[in-house]
């Protein structure tokens, strides 16, 4: 309010002295137009933004008088008085005795503040009270006088139909002067002495009709509008008496123009002749002609001078316009370059001041806070102490206004009597004084905790930042007060010479006394059941680091270096000064011992480091977390450690990017913005850059289309999105649409996109949802097309769903990821030039993938038929040299081919001779022991080669490469193709029973462990099945006709010997274990499985179900 009654005062005095000093030299259209600025701004009453030019910025804030209470002292034999968690709200504090005196310890309670008894009179409440009801009344007034005006003029009104004017023109007695009066119907008004004479009404009507041309009668109602809401202000007043006589300046300047230059003479006799014993009164909007004595000198004076103004008065007056503007319409800059004080992490510097009877020593160091803000704004403090991380609060936080009410009163002392007890010339006063910005967290569980329940966050004008912990009690006032004011700085961030120096750090930390703990087992017990395990905490006589390797790298994004993420893990022997280990160790969390006697915990650290520019860098330790399923950051989890870096980072510096990869798709505010199925599962979802734009993909069921930015439902149902530009424009395509049958339901009010336009195609029973998004740098649009064929078919899978209910949330993700589409030409660095071709590969449409070994092809097989796709797409890639020479090569190639034979010479990335290209388009090769990607893009471009980074590992950190994963491929696409080769052969019906060719069957299925290449996934040594009929299944299955008497169940017992441990992990299943077959060779496995032979007219058909019907 204040800043709005100072700015809009300064701007009319500003329009008021320019009006005065160029009189006679400005135009007097230019004079009546700077008034226009004083109306905006006081019609307007915020800022825009905020300037070093702004008025606000030399105007002193008002220092409040502090309201002083009544305070009490309790003297009582016990503390029944003071909370019940004092001495630990908030930090670890002495004890209430050692904080008095010795001679009072036993007396003195917490101290405890009632509430104050002084009445407080809110001035601001009643100032705003007045202000409303003044400008209610003024607006009433301002009614009821053009009302009863107008009414005055009906009554007496006759029309004059001698004119040619553009507007009803009536006679009227009410009147003393000619006028224009109306909003909606505005009509002129004449007097009969002006009627009765031809110049004069001439002139008159010349005049009125000048001013509707301007239209001075809509700003007269404006001018009401200011006066009411300002009517406290003379300023205002004076303004609207200035801007009135200005706008018949302007008046009589425009209408000698219209009527001539050589009847300036006569029609300023005419205004003599006409006038007014009264001035207009401001409250009506009617448009006067004539005026007062003193106004209509004015304006006579100005007819004869002519004023014209020169080109360097314009500029003159624009220039100090534009200034005025930049004054007056922006507000003060006490806030604006504050840094965001969410995002960081806080220690303590300083105990600013105790609440009396707490302890006043500094504990600093004790205290952490985390000021976290996620992608939809939700801030939240996390409070911890470093002695003791279980004790935590964690709460969201809302932005507060200090007032005296709820802030200053929370720091009466009853020790201090009518003082506050804040010190170092800070008072409760000065902190809500100087505050730019203050957040509140309360928590009704933190006395679970000893947490105080009440903290307030501030940040000050200057940047420094508080935290302030009170105690809450709502059910005893008597204990509403503050405990500890905290000074906070930021974190700092641990820094290291190379990485191994990190390494030795961690080395010397356990090694130092109480550094490692570990359990064992009570002496004698073979397991807990025999007793509670010991825990054990002392120095490590050795530690040997197992893992310290660099995972990826972000290059694009910290300003002052690289963000790295590390992989960190080491194996620790325990002084074991009890003698107890190997044999008393006792296994917790997934921890082991080696036959060395060195102690593994299981898991291993992710390493968030940026490695500064110049010479020499430093490693900054942003964030260190443990693991040992994968890398998992804010719900998702990350196969890329580019993206893992670059949502971090994006986090943590608080930066305004769209992030990688965001988990609850569809409930997030930032992007779904309407609500079609509220049934629908949530989900993960990854960013996708196309070329100027991206938009959010669910990582789940979605697949890509080749080359093109489609994607459609993994159950080929129909659903499908695309981006298509278009260089008509969203105007353009929106009348296309309605032309065609499209129905608009815009989703939000105001958005980025023009959408959905609804259609249902009734001959193809498809449902269509577009949108349209303008490209700004290049014209035309962005179509974004979603469409999907409504069911009604609920029947329900095995897992209980229906199609129609997919169907449904397929179409809510659909239209999520149109609305999540922004037009951005730079998202980040996730665009490579072969992105597309990369995409290919993603979703399994690439047409041969060949494996070479010593440049002879050993096999190629269709890479649509496999069942386990590497996103290669998910992976940050870089320019790298060619590599060494690899005995063994995969080639893939991205379109149509056939097996013409060849290979890649690996250092040149030349083809060989004997290469027949064909209409083979792009490829990708993979080395043996490698991440390096070769892409060529066409036969006239060169080979580009690119490292892959990232943990390729089928189980996290288990050594494989991008290579392996490609081989990994190409073994699922080998296997899947001999076993579709077996159930799309039928075993001949040679009179056998239905056990013989279930025998038979099983063994040719299982029988391809033994068929695939050596070194496959998949490869057995030796394979032995058995056959035993499921007759209940059997049984059940016929009655529901889901069986008829040619088909039969049956268990199958599948015994194999694994050529390595990895064919043995992708052989493992629920109920894969030991094999007890005493015939069975050394190392043999087991599994069972549930399946179904079937007679039909060419023979025996087998189907495998799985591990369950």
């Amino acid at each position: 309010m204040m800043q709005w009654i100072v700015s809009s005062s300064v701007l009319i005095l500003v329009v008021i002295a320019l009006r005065y000093v160029l009189r006679g030299k400005l135009s007097l259209r230019m004079q009546y137009a700077l008034w226009l600025l004083v109306l905006v701004r006081l019609l307007v009453p915020v800022s825009f933004g905020a300037s070093d030019l702004s008025v606000m910025n030399a105007v002193p804030e008002r220092a409040p008088t502090v309201q002083q209470g009544t305070y009490k002292q309790d003297i009582a034999g016990e503390r029944n008085d003071a909370p019940a968690n004092a001495g630990t709200v908030g930090i670890p504090a002495q004890s209430m005795n050692e904080a008095a005196p010795p001679d009072l310890a036993q007396n003195v309670t917490t101290a405890t503040v009632t509430a104050p008894t002084v009445e407080k009179t809110d001035w601001a409440r009643i100032a705003k009270t007045v202000w409303l009801a003044g400008a209610a009344a003024l607006g009433l007034v301002f009614l009821a006088v053009n009302l009863c005006f107008g009414k005055k003029l009906r009554r007496s009104r006759e029309r004059v139909e001698e004119t040619d004017a553009c507007l009803p023109v009536y006679e009227s007695g009410e009147t003393d002067t000619p006028c224009l009066f109306g909003v909606a119907k505005p009509s002129i008004y004449v007097t009969p002495d002006t009627r009765t004479e031809a110049e004069t009404l001439r002139y008159a009507l010349a005049h009125e009709q000048t001013h509707y041309r301007h239209g001075d009668n809509l700003w007269a109602v404006l001018r009401g509008v200011c006066l009411a809401l300002h009517w406290y202000n003379p300023l205002v007043w004076w303004a609207a008496e200035l801007s009135r006589r200005d706008a018949e300046l302007a008046c009589d300047e425009a209408t000698i123009r219209r009527i001539g230059e050589s009847e300036r003479a006569a029609y300023g006799r005419t205004l003599i002749r006409m006038t007014c014993e009264k001035r207009p009164a401001l409250l009506v909007t009617a448009t006067m002609m004539t005026d007062s004595g003193k106004g209509l000198k004015e304006r006579i004076s100005l007819l004869v001078k002519k004023p014209k103004t020169a080109a360097y008065t314009a500029v003159a007056v624009l220039l100090i316009a534009g200034l005025s503007v930049a004054c007056t319409f922006t507000g003060g800059k006490d806030n604006a370059e504050l840094a965001e004080p969410f995002g960081k992490h806080y220690v303590e510097e300083a105990t600013v001041a105790c609440a009396p009877g707490y302890t006043n020593a500094s504990i600093g160091g004790e205290l952490e806070v985390i000021a976290d803000r996620d992608l939809d704004d939700v801030r939240t403090l996390l409070l911890k102490r470093m002695d003791n991380e279980e004790e935590q609060l964690y709460e969201t936080v809302a932005e507060v206004t200090l007032t005296k009410e709820e802030f200053d009163v929370r720091f009466n002392s009853k020790t201090d009597g009518p003082t506050e007890w804040l010190v170092d010339g800070l008072s409760a006063a000065k902190l809500r004084r100087e505050n730019a910005k203050a957040w509140l967290c309360t928590s009704s569980t933190a006395d679970e905790n000893g947490w105080a329940n009440r903290v307030y966050f501030l940040q000050q004008k200057d940047g420094t930042l508080y935290l302030v912990m009170a105690a809450e009690q709502p059910e005893n006032q008597n204990r509403n007060f503050v405990c500890w004011v905290f000074r906070l700085t930021e974190k700092p961030v641990p820094t290291y010479d190379s990485m191994e120096a990190y390494a030795l750090s961690v080395i010397n930390a356990l090694k130092q006394p109480n550094g490692y703990t570990y359990y064992i087992l009570p002496d004698g017990a073979q397991s807990s059941a025999d007793g509670t395990p010991i825990e054990v905490t002392e120095a490590a006589a050795d530690v040997r680091v197992t893992e310290l390797e660099k995972r990826g790298d972000c290059t694009d994004l910290a300003p002052d270096g690289t963000l790295e993420l590390w992989s960190f893990s080491y194996e620790v022997k325990p002084e074991d000064k009890a003698g107890a280990l190997p044999d008393r160790f006792f296994w917790v969390g997934g921890n082991n011992i080696t036959d060395d006697g060195y102690i593994s915990d299981g898991f291993y650290y992710y390493l968030t480091v940026l490695r500064t520019n110049g010479e020499p860098s430093v490693y900054r330790l942003l964030d260190s977390r443990m693991a040992n399923d994968g890398l998992w950051y804010n719900g998702c989890t990350y196969t890329s450690a580019y993206e893992y870096l670059y949502d971090f980072y994006a986090d943590y510096a608080g930066l305004d990017v769209p992030r990688c990869l965001i988990t609850d798709f569809l409930n997030a505010d930032d992007l779904i913005r309407e609500n079609t199925v509220t049934s629908s599962d949530d989900c993960t979802a990854r960013r996708y850059d196309g070329n100027g734009w991206y938009l959010y993909v669910p990582t789940v069921a979605v697949e890509k289309t080749i080359g093109q930015d489609s994607w459609y439902s993994a159950y080929c149902d129909g659903s499908t999105l695309c981006v298509d530009k278009s260089y008509d424009s969203v105007e353009m395509m929106e009348t296309f649409y309605r032309d065609n049958g499209f129905t608009l339901e815009q989703y939000r009010e105001g958005a980025a996109l023009s959408g959905p336009w609804l259609r249902y195609d009734a001959e193809s029973g498809t449902q269509f949802a577009n949108y349209l998004a303008p490209d700004p740098d290049y014209g035309g649009c962005y179509i974004i097309s979603a469409y999907w064929k409504p069911t009604d078919d609920t029947s329900v899978n095995e897992w209980g769903y229906s199609t129609r209910n997919r169907i449904l949330n397929e179409a809510v993700k659909l239209r999520a990821m149109a609305q999540s589409f922004v037009v951005s030409g730079n998202a980040g660095s996730m665009v490579s030039t072969f992105q597309n071709d990369l995409d290919l590969a993603t979703e399994g449409k690439a047409a041969w993938l060949y494996l070479v070994e010593n440049g002879e092809t050993v096999g190629s097989y269709s890479v649509r038929g496999a069942w386990n796709v590497p996103t290669l797409n998910a992976y940050h890639y870089s320019t790298c040299d060619a590599p060494e020479n690899t005995d063994r090569q995969l080639i893939l190639w991205l379109s149509d081919n056939d097996n013409s034979y060849f290979s890649l010479n690996k250092n040149t990335g030349t083809q060989q001779p004997g290469f027949t290209p064909n209409n083979k388009t792009s490829y990708l090769g993979f080395y043996e022991g490698t991440n390096i990607v070769a892409y060529h893009r066409s036969m006239t471009d060169p080979v580009d080669y690119y490292e892959a980074q990232g943990d390729f590992g089928i189980i996290d950190n288990d050594g494989r490469t991008l290579y392996d994963r490609m081989l990994q491929w190409y073994d699922e696409a080998e296997f899947s193709t001999l076993c579709d080769e077996v159930d799309e052969t039928a075993i001949p019906n040679r009179g056998q029973s239905w056990e013989e060719a279930a025998q038979e069957y099983l063994d040719a299925y299982e029988g391809v462990h033994l068929k695939v290449r050596s070194g496959s996934l998949f490869k057995y040594t030796w394979v032995k099945n058995l056959v035993e009929p499921a007759e209940e299944t059997m049984q059940t299955f016929r009655e529901r006709g889901e069986l008829d008497e040619n088909g039969y169940c049956f268990y199958s017992t599948t015994e194999f010997v694994p050529e390595s441990e990895w064919a043995l992990g992708f052989a493992m299943a629920g109920n894969t274990g030991d094999c007890d077959d005493p015939d069975a060779p050394e190392g043999a496995y087991e599994y069972y499985r549930c399946c179904i032979i079937t007679l039909k007219e060419d023979g025996w058909h087998g189907e495998v179900r799985g591990t369950g019907w």
